[in-house]
């Protein structure tokens, strides 16, 4: 059995009867959990050259040059693009670096005016500055996965799955380029306690490497499910998830150990942008000021489906708490765990996220629910 107790004594957001209760359930069949891991790597080799983009995007180039310079002799421009091209058709894999290199040499080796070099760079490279032509060697990647985290591989890899990740494609501000790798569990694991000793094996052997890394880029993703037959109830989980601050020096719950995952992109608060969605909304202002506050089956009624649209019209990947998979696949996105996280923070998280998901489809704490909500569709009801 794993034990908890390291890591639930620093979660300040339940009581001692929430930490009995994890406890009990920390070995069922209850909690379904998936995990995507994001890593990152600064590496810049073995990218493939896709030849029929080249081929493409050297047709464009050629149109281009005629068209801008209004030029009757491209001859020289043509050889120029067909010297590129037969020296990238001999790479079967590059580095980004000796791509400009070898861009470099060709074009600057004849005579071109500068505005014809700058249109021919622009066409090959990318607004990242990672070259168009390049593509990603996911099979490579996964082979570094493997080489740089052996025990965790030899033990879970039959059980993941891999992905590219484009997100985390680019220059980074030090000139060197980055990529990364997305894993997760094919099938969704069962209990907390498996899914810790999955996280305690990553972090073996991730702390011992510098191959990988995860930064201000990568996230890691938690996704949680209830292995039978529930009552969804999405309300209850936003209200009662600690996700905004109580005051402007305080930092809410959910990212304490991990501040630089507050206000970025990809964790925005959900509660807030229902607020501010309600607000603006004469419509929807109206409707929710008509509720009984007293009414809790017709406040839920009316505000889940809210919850659900603000998710759809601005996006997922926007929330830190996204329910967009809810209808579907039976499953809440917590996306707030990310960065250089310690395993400590992550499996702090985790329990706690399964306790919300856990509120969501019970009746446990509806008290404590009940007068949260209250508050909620008291900022609603605020002008």
């Amino acid at each position: 059995m794993i034990h908890l107790n390291k890591y639930i004594e620093f979660i300040t957001e339940i009581s001692r009867k929430d930490i009995h209760l994890i406890k009990s359930l920390q070995d069922t069949d209850l909690f379904t959990i998936a995990y995507e891991f994001e890593l990152i790597t600064e590496d810049d080799k073995n990218y493939l050259v896709d030849l029929d983009k080249l081929s493409m995007l050297s047709m464009d180039i050629i149109s281009d040059i005629k068209e801008q310079f209004d030029l009757k002799n491209i001859n020289k421009y043509k050889s120029l693009i067909n010297k590129l091209k037969e020296k990238l058709s001999s790479q079967e894999q590059i580095s980004i670096t000796d791509f400009k290199t070898i861009l470099e040499q060709i074009i600057y080796g004849d005579k071109v005016c500068d505005y014809i070099k700058n249109l021919i760079l622009i066409e090959l490279v990318g607004g990242k500055e990672s070259p168009k032509i390049l593509v990603e060697d996911i099979e490579y990647l996964k082979s570094e996965v493997s080489k740089n985290l052996p025990n965790f591989i030899e033990k879970w890899g039959s059980e993941l799955t891999y992905e590219l990740d484009e997100t985390l494609i680019g220059k980074n501000e030090d000139g060197t380029y980055s990529r990364g790798i997305e894993f997760k569990p094919t099938t969704y694991i069962i209990s907390i306690s498996k899914t810790i000793e999955i996280l305690d094996d990553f972090y073996s052997d991730y702390e011992k490497q510098s191959y990988w890394k995860m930064t201000s880029k990568t996230g890691l993703h938690i996704n949680i499910g209830i292995n039978q037959k529930v009552h969804w109830n999405p309300l209850k989980g936003l209200v009662m998830l600690s996700e905004l601050p109580t005051d402007k020096s305080d930092i809410p719950y959910v990212f304490k150990g991990m501040t630089w995952r507050m206000n970025t992109d990809f964790t925005n608060s959900l509660k807030k942008k229902v607020i501010e969605t309600i607000k603006r909304s004469k419509k929807l202002k109206s409707q929710i000021d008509a509720l009984d506050i007293h009414e809790i089956k017709t406040l839920e009624n009316t505000l889940n489906p809210i919850l659900v649209n603000v998710i759809d019209k601005v996006g997922v990947k926007y929330f830190g708490f996204n329910l967009i998979h809810l209808a579907q696949k039976k499953y809440v996105e917590f996306r707030h765990v990310g960065g250089d996280v310690s395993k400590c923070i992550v499996i702090e998280k985790l329990i706690y996220f399964c306790y919300i998901v856990y509120l969501m489809t019970t009746d446990y704490k509806d008290n404590d629910y009940h007068k949260k909500l209250y508050k909620f569709m008291e900022n609603l009801n605020h002008t």
